[in-house]
């Protein structure tokens, strides 16, 4: 009786499971898209993320369903994009029915600009928009010749024992130290301490947004399959954790000796003494918004470097354009760096054909129609980047490296939304301007120092298990001294 009674009960516990991994299912028909149709509890898949290539992956569904396709995982209904004129009508013209992102911390002491939404989102913009102003970037920017001595000074002895170097931790270097002095007035040295706990927790809370193995895997289906479910679950991170005592650490550091250096950390405090007094965002919050700016800033720029000096290695007709207008060109700073068009426009196409957030999302939060699509209330939005910028009717010989698609006087041949690295409409990248002035200047004193040439081992390899970014392993190439 008692083995009747548990056998009973371990069936209807696989019942209501089934019951509660299914309960969506059939929410994505008749809204004018194929939809991939789900397997068993499983969703439409991939279950193993780890064995994924997410590029690769959306490609294909593309061919086959087309720029607009439905899809499940676990139980929550997607909604995939990659046509520039849809992706424009979700990010700006609808933006009240698409305003926030997916993901959200539960705590709300963690939640930076990027994972808010309503007045908090808008407080939080309002306020931190002036930090990114051309007054504010250039006195930032001005301190980021520290970070670019210190990895010129590394290459000149790494380059003397062996000229072929893996370019990828040493970008990754440059821009945690980058950030260090620009938004926190603090020399991380990381060319010089590798092992610095703010360059390594930095690092780890990229390596925790990819799965490695089928544990992670599960978890992350959970996370991004059981819909209503995540408020239950701490989602917070070690990596997210440990950068955000660091930013509570500066901050409180810089209001106890009351020094002000021009940078983020000033503008936090700034904030601090009116955004708390409406009772929307709270004191700590204002350390997610120090440790947003570690995580945004610090791989995207590093890896869309990265990707550059492959391309330049590879591709030498471009690379002399550049270099010649490199040369002509005695001093970089925040004035001299825009008389180098070429430069800006390898940047963006680097970023174009490798971009470092391969998908970005957005939450459905009333019901939505347009030219006979339909995407329901509480429906998730993936929009492909990299599918967009590898479609041909966006970008003719979508695989080349043609800088000149950005160049000012072919401006008008781009679609809207089909440039997407930084984002679209209200939410895209506050930090833009700095990224972008960041990059310039770091790769025209690079290129400066040394001519970049490709080696047998001159390969971009992309990673598995990546849920939302375009991670690569590295970029090997030869460094000669230009005398």
């Amino acid at each position: 009786m008692w083995f009747s009674i548990l056998l009973g009960g371990i069936v209807l516990v696989l019942l209501l499971t089934v019951a509660f991994l299914t309960r969506n299912y059939g929410k994505l028909d008749n809204c004018g898209f194929p939809v991939i149709p789900p397997v068993l509890f499983f969703g439409s898949g991939p279950f193993r993320f780890s064995k994924t290539n997410l590029v690769e992956m959306d490609m294909s569904r593309v061919r086959q369903y087309g720029k607009i396709f439905g899809s499940y995982i676990l139980s929550s209904p997607w909604v995939f994009v990659g046509d520039p004129d849809i992706i424009k009508q979700i990010t700006i013209k609808d933006f009240d029915h698409f305003p926030a992102h997916q993901f959200q911390f539960n705590d709300q002491k963690y939640r930076s600009l990027d994972s808010t939404e309503g007045a908090e989102w808008k407080e939080l913009r309002k306020n931190m928009s002036p930090v990114f102003t051309s007054g504010k970037l250039k006195g930032m920017l001005s301190l980021i010749d520290g970070a670019l001595d210190n990895m010129i000074n590394y290459l000149n002895k790494e380059v003397a024992k062996n000229p072929v170097v893996d370019m990828r931790p040493v970008l990754q270097a440059l821009t945690m130290d980058s950030i260090g002095l620009c938004a926190f007035g603090v020399n991380l040295n990381c060319f010089e301490n590798r092992d610095n706990p703010v360059f390594t927790a930095a690092k780890d809370s990229f390596t925790e947004f990819r799965t490695h193995n089928f544990k992670e895997d599960v978890m992350l289906n959970f996370e991004l399959g059981l819909a209503g479910m995540e408020k239950y679950f701490d989602t917070t991170t070690p990596g997210v954790r440990a950068l955000w005592n660091y930013s509570k650490q500066i901050l409180t550091e810089r209001e106890m000796n009351g020094k002000k250096q021009g940078d983020f950390i000033d503008r936090l405090i700034e904030m601090k003494e009116t955004i708390i007094k409406n009772g929307i965002v709270t004191e700590d919050q204002l350390s997610a918004q120090g440790m947003v700016f570690f995580l945004a800033g610090f791989e995207t720029t590093a890896h869309s470097m990265g990707v550059l000096c492959y391309l330049l290695a590879k591709n030498p007709e471009e690379y002399q354009k550049l270099e010649e207008e490199i040369d002509s060109v005695d001093n970089f700073s925040h004035d001299t760096i825009g008389e180098l068009p070429y430069l800006e426009a390898c940047c963006k196409e680097a970023m174009r054909l490798i971009p470092a957030v391969a998908r970005n999302d957005r939450q459905c939060r009333k019901d939505w129609e347009y030219k006979g699509y339909k995407i329901k209330k509480g429906t998730n939005v993936g929009l492909m980047n990299y599918v967009v910028h590898h479609d041909p009717e966006n970008f003719p010989e979508p695989e080349l490296f043609k800088p000149e698609r950005f160049l000012k006087e072919n401006a008008g041949n781009m679609k809207p939304c089909s440039f997407l690295s930084f984002g679209s409409g209200p939410r895209a990248c506050i930090g833009e301007r700095f990224a972008m002035m960041e990059m310039k200047i770091a790769m025209a004193k690079l290129l400066q120092n040394f001519h970049l040439e490709a080696t047998d081992k001159t390969k971009m390899t992309f990673l598995k298990g990546d849920i939302f970014q375009c991670a690569y392993e590295d970029v090997i190439v030869n460094l000669v001294p230009r005398t």
